[in-house]
C-alpha cells in the first residue's frame, strides 16, 4: 500500500530514494486503500509518481483505474458470485474499486500524461471525454503481462495499445515487467523496444505529439457515415434489379 511504502522507516521508501536523483520522479504501479462513502476501505489499482524531494519522496500524481477486468479485479454480482464459490484473481482482502472517470495527471516535472493501466489500452476514445479542459502530452500504459507466459499476448497486447497512439496523435510508453516494453511514436511506431523476457532499461527521448486527429474529432462519426452510404448503395442496386426483373 501507498501509506506503508512512505510510512516513516519503510525500507522501501529509503531503497527508491535511493535509486533517484534528487528531483527524478519514478512513475510506479502501486496497491492504493482508503475510505469510501459508506465508511468501509476501498481497494485501488493505482499509478502513482514519486519524485524524490530534499528530505525523502514526495507524491506528485495518482491515477486509479477505472476500467477494471471482471474476475481479475472484481467479481460481478460480488455476493452471488462469492456465495457459489467464484473468487476474482486479485489477491487483496477486497475487489478492487474503480476509480473516477480517466483524467491526465501531472506530476512534478513531467509533461502532462494520460495513465492507462493494463487493458485500458484497449479501448479506443477513452479518456478523451477528460481532455476539453488540456490534452495531455503524452500516453504511458503499465501493465502486468506476465499472466500470457511466452505466448503472442505481450506482443498483441503492444499492437493493440499501438493503435491509442495512432488515433490520438499522442506519442505512447509502455512499461511492462515481463514485456514487451517500448517507447512508440504518435504514429503508432515503436522507435525502443524491450523484448519478452528480456531484463534491460530504454534510454529514450520522448516523442513528440502531433495535433489532434480526425479521430479524436469525430470518433465513429465517419465510419457511421461510411456504413450508411454503402447501405443506401446497396438498397438501391436491389431495388433497381427488382425493377429491371418486372
Amino acid at each position: 500500500m501507498i501509506d506503508d511504502l512512505l510510512a516513516p522507516g519503510s525500507p522501501y521508501a529509503s531503497r527508491i530514494a535511493a535509486a533517484l536523483a534528487p528531483g527524478q520522479t519514478l512513475l510506479m504501479g502501486a496497491n492504493r486503500a482508503g475510505f469510501g462513502a459508506s465508511g468501509g476501505v476501498d481497494y485501488f489499482n493505482s499509478l502513482v509518481a514519486l519524485r524524490r524531494g530534499p528530505v525523502g519522496l514526495d507524491v506528485t500524481g495518482v491515477y486509479d483505474k477505472h476500467r477494471l477486468v471482471p474476475f481479475g479485479e472484481f467479481l460481478p454480482f460480488g455476493d452471488l458470485a462469492t456465495r457459489l464459490g467464484v473468487r476474482s484473481l486479485v489477491h487483496m482482502p477486497e475487489d478492487f474499486t474503480a476509480g473516477a472517470a480517466p483524467r491526465p495527471i501531472a506530476p512534478a516535472g513531467l509533461p502532462s500524461l494520460q495513465p492507462l493501466i493494463c487493458y485500458e489500452a484497449l479501448f479506443p476514445r477513452f479518456a478523451e471525454a477528460a481532455w476539453q479542459e488540456g490534452r495531455p502530452k503524452w500516453l504511458l500504459n503499465v501493465s502486468n503481462d506476465a499472466w500470457f507466459g511466452a505466448t503472442s499476448g505481450p506482443w498483441q497486447h503492444l499492437n493493440i495499445a499501438s493503435y491509442r497512439a495512432i488515433e490520438t496523435g499522442l506519442p505512447i510508453i509502455r512499461a511492462t515487467p515481463t514485456g514487451v516494453s517500448a517507447v512508440i511514436d504518435s504514429l503508432g511506431r515503436p522507435q525502443a523496444t524491450l523484448g519478452l523476457g528480456e531484463t534491460g532499461v530504454i534510454d529514450a527521448r520522448l516523442p513528440s505529439a502531433r495535433g489532434r486527429t480526425a479521430y479524436g474529432r469525430f470518433g465513429e462519426t465517419g465510419f457511421a457515415i461510411m456504413l450508411l452510404v454503402s447501405l443506401a448503395i446497396i438498397g438501391l442496386r436491389k431495388s433497381d434489379r427488382s425493377e429491371k426483373r418486372d
